[in-house]
Parts: structure tokens; C-alpha cells; sequence
């Protein structure tokens, strides 16, 4: 029994280290498809910090900013984003390379 669980452990170890689920895909400037709204992510240590950019047309010039910023974590394939309002999970299309989530699309900065 004894030597079961040592490999159970030994096994159950290999396969933690052979997740290289890194989240680098995310991090980077994503602007909102058919708007002028971005989003920033950025490394974090292990997590990762998501910043909103969202353009305020009601203002009085229409052209001011809001800007949020949000903590995200990799989760069940996507990255997790938590808002106000809750957490929203993004994906990235592996047609398009776009980032897709929240009913929002947005295209990676080159």
C-alpha cells in the first residue's frame, strides 16, 4: 500500500509539472472589434491583472476614458476576469487569435 501512494504521488507530481498552461497567450493590447474600448493584461506573478479602457460617449466631450482595473486567473481553458458585477471568462479563438468573452471580441495589438 505504502509503495502505491508513493507513486500515486510520484505520478500525480509528473503530471502538475507537464501543465505549462502559462497564460502568455493572454498578456498583451487587445482592442474591442468596432470600437475604440481596449484591454492591457499583464503577468502578475502567477495571476495576471486586466485593465479596461472604455471610452465614456455620454460624457460631456465624449471623449473621455474609464479605466478598471481587474484581477484575472487562468481557469478551465480561459482566462477568468473578475469584475463587479462578477467573473467573466475569455478564450481565445483558435481561428481568429481574437480574445472572446463577456458578449465583447477583441482583436490582439500587434
Amino acid at each position: 500500500m505504502r509503495t502505491f501512494k508513493v507513486i500515486a504521488l510520484g505520478l500525480l507530481m509528473v503530471l502538475a509539472a507537464c501543465d505549462n498552461r502559462s497564460g502568455d497567450e493572454y498578456v498583451g493590447s487587445w482592442k474591442e472589434l468596432n470600437s475604440e474600448n481596449k484591454l492591457q493584461i499583464e503577468k502578475n506573478g502567477s495571476s495576471f491583472v486586466a485593465t479596461s479602457y472604455t471610452k465614456l460617449y455620454w460624457s460631456l466631450d465624449g471623449n473621455q476614458i474609464a479605466k478598471a482595473s481587474m484581477p484575472a486567473s487562468l481557469k478551465d481553458d480561459g482566462l477568468e476576469i473578475s469584475g463587479t458585477f462578477g467573473n467573466a471568462k475569455f478564450v481565445i479563438d483558435k481561428k481568429t487569435g481574437h480574445l472572446i468573452g463577456a458578449g465583447t471580441e477583441y482583436q490582439k495589438n500587434k
